[in-house]
């Protein structure tokens, strides 16, 4: 095989999955039944400001794993639809 068709294929491949990357994770409702939202948002937020000082990936041995991105006026970083997405509509 030659090297322009490698690269080719290569990148025809990185652009199909891609796209259907994309669509699974926008267009397909394959996601929402995972998603759920906190009975007390506010004791879970206050509860990770507490443990994670600063913005980064935590990890616990017990299978926990969290990325924290806290604005710093807490002031939510979500989109409407992402609410709506785990059943908490604007």
């Amino acid at each position: 095989m030659k090297t322009n068709q490698l690269l080719l294929a290569a990148l025809a491949g990185a652009l199909t999955l891609f796209a259907w990357e994309a669509i699974s994770n926008t267009a397909l409702p394959w996601h929402a039944r995972t998603m759920r939202s906190f009975t007390d948002s506010n004791v879970v937020v206050q509860s990770i400001r507490a443990n994670a000082p600063r913005n980064g990936v935590y990890v616990d041995p017990r299978g926990v794993i969290a990325v924290v991105s806290f604005a710093p006026d807490m002031a939510s970083r979500d989109p409407c639809w992402v609410c709506c997405w785990v059943g908490s509509c604007c």
